[in-house]
């Protein structure tokens, strides 16, 4: 079995809705919250909701998952092209709103180890849109 490798771009903060992040960057997120919601997990295609309430408002632009995610670069480069050419503007609302960007990504380890590699022109792309990085690796059994 192959890994796999989730790839999203997050913006965070408390002063503006993810709607008023859309309104302002003009790309619509695949995904967002609300500070005050509960967080919900996806677990057997069966949501649940946990008691644990979000602390910040998230507008996400997650990388399509059909790309083949053994490899980082491919959702990665995905999410720059959307993203890169609305850098300047995503760091001035990040600045004058107190926002943080922040790119994530899960890592499900299997039997291949995925490709992890960040090349000098996507980690000049990640600076220009000032987001720290934040990898999540999960090791999975043979089960």
């Amino acid at each position: 079995m192959k890994s796999e490798i989730k790839v999203k771009f997050c913006i965070l903060g408390t002063k503006l809705s993810p709607e008023e992040i859309t309104n302002i960057i003009g790309i619509s997120p695949t995904k967002s919250w609300n500070a005050g919601e509960h967080v919900q997990i996806k677990a057997d295609n069966v949501v649940k909701e946990l008691k644990i309430k979000r602390k910040e408002n998230a507008w996400c632009l997650e990388a399509n998952p059909d790309i083949d995610s053994n490899d980082f670069r491919r959702p990665l480069k995905q999410l720059l092209q959307i993203l890169s050419p609305k850098a300047d503007l995503i760091k001035k609302m990040c600045r004058d709103f107190d926002l943080e960007c922040e790119l994530g990504c899960v890592i499900y380890i299997q039997d291949e180890p995925p490709i992890l590699t960040l090349t000098p022109d996507v980690l000049s792309e990640l600076a220009m849109l000032q987001a720290t990085l934040d990898f999540d690796l999960m090791i999975l059994g043979d089960d």
